[in-house]
């Protein structure tokens, strides 16, 4: 996580060599070049770490976070998958990075726009697999907006950090 949310400014060589040094295995140390591969500045969209976000929606994330008293800064983290369900269910999801499938919603008698409709049911596939945490986080959303929209979350596998790893070794992008 350090190699991807500080790969231009981290100085990641001198990291690898620390770990060289401390006797982590070389495919360990490999490793973090083909997570660069997989989900470095060059792999990813925006958004990942608030590269495209004001310097206000910044403050006021950061405001938010601070205010909920969260003790445990694991739990502070929140899955990029519930910025998108969320943009969803407020009819603000952009349809040049998420088109609609023509016939696959209702149009609304109000004349909005497919984009501004709020489905009830929303169905998220996440080929090469989906985490414990997005699961965690879909059930509680589920939870907090039963009767409204449900969000049914599938993959083709459910991955813990060590899952994740060896299938990034194997792949050896």
């Amino acid at each position: 996580l350090y190699a991807l949310r500080y790969e231009p400014s981290g100085n990641l060589h001198m990291v690898q060599q620390a770990m060289k040094k401390g006797g982590v295995p070389p495919d360990m140390v490999e490793l973090i070049n083909v997570m660069l591969r997989y989900a470095g500045t060059k792999s990813r969209g925006p958004g990942l770490y608030g590269e495209n976000h004001t310097a206000l929606a910044k403050m006021t994330k950061s405001f938010m976070t601070s205010v909920q008293g969260v003790s445990n800064v694991y739990a502070q983290h929140v899955p990029l998958l519930m910025d998108t369900i969320n943009a969803v269910t407020k009819g603000k999801l952009r349809t040049d990075t998420h088109p609609f499938v023509g016939g696959s919603f209702a149009r609304p008698s109000n004349g909005a726009p497919p984009e501004a409709v709020v489905p009830n049911e929303i169905l998220v596939y996440m080929v090469g697999g989906v985490t414990y945490e997005e699961g965690t986080k879909i059930s509680e959303f589920n939870e907090a907006n039963k009767g409204k929209v449900q969000v049914i979350l599938g993959g083709s596998t459910v991955h813990n950090s060590t899952s994740f790893l060896e299938e990034l070794k194997a792949t050896a992008l």
